[in-house]
C-alpha cells in the first residue's frame, strides 16, 4: 500500500505506544487523523474529539480513512471496562473501516493473547489461550472481532508484541513497573528465569509502517521481537536503579522459559530492529530520573 498523502486514522495516539507510531507515519507522508476522549496539543494531526465507544464519531473519525491503525485499549483494568474498550470498540472501529472503504486496517494485538503452556517455541501458529487475565482475555476477543471481520472484506494485519520497551507515563515495563517495585507488589515467578521477550517502542513503531506497505502483511499476524531476556534479569537493571533488595519469588510458580519467534516479521517484513536492548535500557533509566521516580522514591543520586 503506498502511505504517501493518504489518511490514516490513529487510535491510543496519547498512549505509550500510539504516541510513537504518529513520527514514523508523518514521515511516511501521511496525514494523520487522531481520534481522542479530549482536547489535546497535536502538532501535524487533525484531532477528532470523541469515544471510541460512541458510532457517530467512530464512523466519523473512520470516513476517508485509507488506513486504520488501532492502537487504543485498556490496561489494568476492571473485566467490564476491559471488554468494553477491547472488545466493543474495537468492532465499532472494525465496522466503521468496513463502511468507509478502509483499505487496510492494522490492530496491534499482544503476545499475550497465547496459550504459552509448557511451549519451547511459540510463533504466530499457536492457539490462542483460554484462560488468563481479564487484560489478555479481552484481546483474545478483540482479535477474533478482527478476524470476523476480515472474513467480510476488510483487509487486515496484525502485530502482536510482548514486552514493550520505553520510558512513558503509562509504560508498564518503565514507569508502572517502577512503581509496581517501590510498593512491594512484584514477585519473580519460579526461579526467575521467565523468559521475556521484548520491543522497543519505537522499533515496533517502524514495524507498522512496514506492515502497512506490504501487501503480503493483508490477512497476516506478526510477532514483532527485538530479542529476549529473563524476568531476573530485567529486574535487576530496576533493584539497582531504584536500590531495592533481592526481590520475593513465588516457588510454586512455573514460569514460561520458551521462545517467541520473530523470524515471521524478519521475512516477510523486512523487521530489522534499530534501538537496541542496551538503548533501551539507557532511555529507561534516564527517563526514570528525569520523571524523578528514581531520585524522589528510590533515593538513588
Amino acid at each position: 500500500m503506498e502511505l504517501a498523502d493518504k489518511i490514516v486514522l490513529l487510535t491510543g495516539v496519547t498512549g505509550f505506544v500510539g504516541s510513537r507510531v504518529v513520527q514514523p507515519l508523518l514521515q511516511a507522508g501521511m496525514h494523520v487523523r487522531a481520534l481522542v476522549r479530549r482536547p489535546v496539543a497535536m502538532a501535524g494531526m487533525e484531532p477528532v474529539l470523541g469515544d471510541m465507544l460512541d458510532p457517530p464519531v467512530v464512523q466519523r473519525a473512520a470516513a476517508g480513512a485509507a488506513l486504520v491503525v488501532h492502537c487504543a485499549g485498556a490496561l489494568r483494568k476492571s473485566r467490564e471496562e476491559s471488554m468494553r474498550v477491547n472488545v466493543e470498540g474495537t468492532r465499532l472501529l472494525l465496522e466503521a473501516a468496513l463502511q468507509g472503504g478502509c483499505i487496510r486496517f492494522l490492530h496491534m494485538s499482544t503476545a499475550a493473547v497465547y496459550a504459552f503452556n509448557d511451549r519451547a517455541m511459540v510463533d504466530e501458529a499457536t492457539p490462542f489461550r483460554q484462560e488468563g487475565s481479564v487484560y489478555a482475555l479481552s484481546k483474545v476477543a478483540a482479535e477474533q472481532a478482527v478476524w470476523a471481520c476480515h472474513a467480510l472484506g476488510l483487509p487486515v494485519t496484525v502485530l502482536r508484541p510482548y514486552y514493550i520497551l520505553g520510558g512513558h507515563p503509562t509504560s508498564i515495563w518503565s514507569t508502572l513497573f517502577a512503581q509496581q517495585l517501590l510498593q512491594g507488589k512484584y514477585a519473580l515467578q519460579g526461579n526467575g528465569q521467565e523468559s521475556w521477550p521484548y520491543v522497543h517502542v519505537d522499533n515496533l513503531a517502524e514495524a507498522v509502517v512496514l506492515a502497512a506497505r506490504s501487501a503480503r502483511a493483508v490477512g497476516q499476524a506478526y510477532n514483532i521481537v527485538d530479542g529476549q531476556t529473563t524476568a531476573q534479569a530485567f529486574t535487576d537493571h530496576f533493584r539497582q536503579w531504584l536500590a531495592l533488595e533481592p526481590l520475593p519469588s513465588q516457588p510454586a510458580a512455573v514460569p514460561w522459559c520458551g521462545r517467541l519467534s520473530g523470524g515471521k516479521a524478519v521475512r516477510e517484513l523486512g523487521y530489522v530492529p534499530r534501538v537496541t536492548y542496551a538503548e533501551a535500557l539507557v532511555e529507561t533509566e534516564r527517563y526514570l530520573r528525569e520523571s524523578g521516580i528514581i531520585q524522589r522514591e528510590g533515593q538513588v543520586s
